[in-house]
């Protein structure tokens, strides 16, 4: 079942990638969620309703909040970010020029070649052309070797404080958005539970500034047991309550964030930005009431079972 499937149900966008986490569903919600009969995949007419319905509510909630996103700020003590805020911007996490440019030019192989490509994203633009995709990658020489050193200083202290060495590696992807792709819904990753189970790392392969469409993230929205809920009945007016800051940062930078925190890509007025992403689940966290079509990782790298302790061995 496609996540933008999910999405309707549960405030989680077209745009959410992964496993929901722990929620106090009905056994009915539990098996609309499950059931790939809710939506027709091949009738277009219902593709086309639901893909308007997304950007109708994108449009009302990226007027609601644009003219007051300030910059995120790069956090002195990732963790305690990551804890009280709900992101932190993390610099120089990948700081070898080539090794990022090797991997953009891999992910931008990949995607062009259709190989690996999720099916969570894919929003449209007004002219017609997919303009989101999140790609699973293979785990190559490439993508190892930016996996390990992503996975060194000051990141690799935050996630092992954030979720210990047992955590398993959950995904290991890359998101790309092309000129003129919109504004997403805003969305949470994962169900709201009152312990974390999910933090993921978005890292830049090239300089994003405003125009290239970073994510922007409502901190302390992680905290809120009722936020995504108000979201959904209350509208763009439930998102007041919180800043909105957006991820501009320097290539190589990162924001690593709490998979319950309120977050939306922004719209791309300029070209293609990527992004290399991995995530992490805590220890015990119940991933069972997502879907697959959700976890973007590669199928032969999950089958290994990698752990965040393996990886910073």
């Amino acid at each position: 079942m496609l996540a933008s499937r999910v999405a309707s149900f549960a405030l989680v966008p077209p745009s959410s990638r992964l496993h929901r986490s722990r929620r106090r569903a009905t056994e009915e919600e539990i098996a609309w969620m499950l059931d790939d009969s809710a939506w027709d995949e091949d009738d277009e007419e219902d593709d086309e309703a639901f893909d308007e319905q997304m950007r109708v509510r994108a449009t009302a909630e990226h007027a609601s909040y644009a003219s007051r996103t300030t910059p995120l700020k790069p956090a002195k003590d990732a963790v305690d970010a990551v804890r009280t805020r709900g992101v932190a911007l993390v610099e120089d996490c990948l700081p070898d020029a080539s090794l990022r440019e090797a991997l953009r030019s891999r992910i931008l192989e990949q995607r062009d070649a259709g190989a690996g490509l999720s099916s969570v994203l894919g929003e449209r633009c007004d002219g017609g052309a997919t303009t989101r995709f999140d790609i699973r990658l293979s785990y190559d020489d490439v993508v190892s070797e930016a996996t390990t050193t992503l996975l060194r200083g000051q990141l690799a202290d935050a996630l092992d404080a954030l979720v210990g060495p047992d955590a398993p590696l959950w995904e290991c992807a890359a998101l790309v958005s092309e000129a003129g792709a919109p504004a997403q819904t805003v969305h949470g990753d994962t169900f709201w539970d009152s312990e974390p189970c999910l933090f993921t790392a978005f890292v830049a392969l090239q300089d994003i500034n405003v125009e290239l469409g970073p994510t922007l993230f409502f901190p302390g929205s992680h905290l809120s047991a009722t936020a995504q809920d108000d979201l959904e009945d209350d509208g763009p007016s439930a998102l007041d309550g919180f800043d909105a800051e957006v991820g501009v940062m320097r290539a190589g930078a990162c924001t690593l964030y709490d998979g319950r925190l309120l977050h939306a890509g922004q719209p791309n007025s300029k070209g293609t930005r990527v992004l290399f992403y991995v995530s992490f689940k805590a220890p015990g966290a119940d991933g069972g009431l997502g879907n697959e079509a959700a976890h973007s990782i590669d199928a032969e790298l999950f089958g290994r079972g990698l752990t965040l302790g393996d990886l910073l061995a």
